[in-house]
């Protein structure tokens, strides 16, 4: 069974498998990467890529969970998930339980990514069955859901192709993630089965806003929907679970290192290789944004350009450079993302007519001397002997210092820079890391980005109680209530009084309370 995301994206494939108690294995390939994901009985057990960083020793290595002593120590085993995991238990180096929770957040950069595209090819085989012994327990509805709120509106609003499709709320228990403002409006009119054009008729938002919220919803369990877009026919599914019943006898029966094609995607693929002129383009998209003076610049169009140019520019730019396929360098890929937000800031004032009019009558307000004088200013002091002879990390300094005073004056863009400038001069400070962290979660577009960052400096700092309440406090807006409610778990037994700790848990009750 064979399709292509833009027809079937991955969300809505593993929510099919998973409702339809499938079992086998899900490829996809997207450009060079590709993913294989594994179930069993309907459920998502293990998901892998071929990209070296989605190996189980380089997650270890980078997450700061094992020394570089240990990774050394691996050897050959840590080409091999399966050998990585038994190696390090046998070593003590980590228990089982806690390989069980690693595991299942590798499982989730996997995935988490892959959920995005739009374009690319996928395979269903239910004759495939993983035998190594790297199987974990997924939150999937948070993972769905999660990569709902980050697809475009534009998208989830092209999956409720019929107007009067019936909506109903959940039966049963549903998942304690915390809901955005918009997605708790439209849960409340769903109160009751009711169609797309009903909701759409009750709602306060926009129509691409509601279906947007809808789609979250639908995707997280809060709602059930009438009539989901199928991949698979009737007759094709039947077929799986057949073959998918047979499969799995023939792997009890045999003790035989089979079959062969599990073992290949889970234990023999290689990172893909770079792109011939990847790091050249790479090089050019910083040059012009680094160069750039406005958000024209920053896209690469003319300043008369049309609305659909400025669209096609943005979705091109969008599609090669998207931080999330820039996994296999974390330094490169930090600065794709600080690139990147300026290219989404960009576009988001200007696809708008309105605020590109404001926007373009700024620009005409200022002056030619006035742009060259602060571009003179900005050269003499990038220039200065003081600044050339300054060490990486006392250049890293300044720039937080920098950043702090932004900061305090409200110039939010420029502390943003600041602080990145510091990360990436000192990556191994933590206060650098985290308060680049903070600022980057003022913008919905980089809060996963900004989870990285407080991770970072908590994995640097593990004691350092108002990095945890960062945490907490992102996990809250994200909405993932359990993850925040975990973090004050481990605030509280670091610093069982803490008062901001137990207000936040108090915020967070009210709000389970209230749904």
């Amino acid at each position: 069974m064979t399709g292509k995301l833009e027809l079937h994206p991955l969300a809505e494939l593993l929510r099919e498998i998973v409702a339809e108690g499938l079992s086998g294995s899900l490829r996809l390939e997207h450009e060079r990467i590709k993913t294989a994901i594994y179930f069993e009985g309907g459920r998502l057990v293990y998901a892998t890529s071929n990209l070296r960083p989605h190996r189980l020793s380089e997650s270890l290595r980078r997450w700061q969970v094992i020394t570089e002593a240990q990774f050394s120590a691996l050897g050959e085993a840590a080409r091999n998930d399966a050998e990585t995991g038994k190696a390090l238990v046998e070593q003590g180096v980590l228990t089982k339980e806690a390989l069980g929770e690693l595991r299942a957040r590798l499982v989730g950069d996997v995935l988490r990514p892959a959920l995005l595209w739009t374009e690319g090819s996928w395979d269903f085989d239910a004759r495939v069955r993983l035998l190594a012994d790297v199987r974990s327990s997924i939150e999937l509805p948070e993972i769905l859901m999660e990569a709902a709120r980050r697809l475009p509106a534009t998208l989830a609003s092209r999956r409720f192709p019929e107007p009067k499709e019936r909506l109903r709320p959940a039966q049963g228990e549903t998942s304690n993630l915390n809901l955005l403002p918009t997605e708790a409006f439209v849960l409340s009119r769903i109160d009751m089965p009711l169609t797309m054009e009903e909701l759409l008729a009750v709602s306060a938002f926009q129509r691409e806003e509601t279906l947007h919220a809808a789609y979250a919803l639908a995707l997280g369990g809060f709602i059930e929907r009438e009539t989901w877009p199928r991949a698979f026919t009737p007759e094709q599914l039947q077929k799986a679970l057949v073959a998918g019943a047979a499969a799995a006898e023939s792997v009890s029966a045999s003790a035989a290192p089979r079959p062969v094609e599990a073992k290949k995607v889970v234990e023999e693929e290689k990172p893909a290789e770079p792109e011939v002129d990847e790091k050249r383009e790479l090089e050019e998209l910083f040059e012009r944004v680094a160069r750039a003076t406005n958000h024209y610049q920053i896209l690469g169009v003319t300043r008369n350009a049309d609305q659909e140019t400025l669209k096609q520019t943005y979705h091109r730019l969008a599609r090669r450079f998207h931080p999330d396929r820039f996994h296999q360098d974390a330094e490169l890929r930090r600065r794709v993302e600080d690139v990147f937000a300026s290219i989404a800031q960009a576009y988001e004032t200007l696809r708008d007519t309105k605020t590109r009019a404001a926007y373009d009558l700024k620009l005409s307000r200022e002056t030619h001397s006035s742009t060259q004088a602060a571009a003179k200013s900005y050269s003499s002091a990038a220039s200065s002997p003081a600044s050339a002879n300054m060490t990486p990390a006392e250049r890293a300094e300044e720039h937080y210092q920098k950043g702090q005073e932004a900061q305090k004056a409200g110039r939010a863009a420029q502390a943003l820079n600041s602080f990145a400038e510091a990360a990436r001069l000192a990556p191994g400070v933590a206060r650098y890391r985290a308060e680049y962290g903070e600022v980057l979660a003022q913008s919905a577009q980089m809060r996963h980005r900004a989870e990285t960052e407080i991770q970072a400096a908590i994995m640097l700092e593990p004691a350092n109680v108002q990095y945890r309440l960062m945490l907490a406090r992102l996990y809250q807006k994200l909405g993932f209530i359990k993850r925040a409610q975990g973090e004050i778990e481990r605030i509280r037994a670091l610093d069982p009084q803490n008062a901001e700790a137990r207000a936040l848990l108090a915020e967070l009750q009210s709000a389970q309370g209230a749904r």
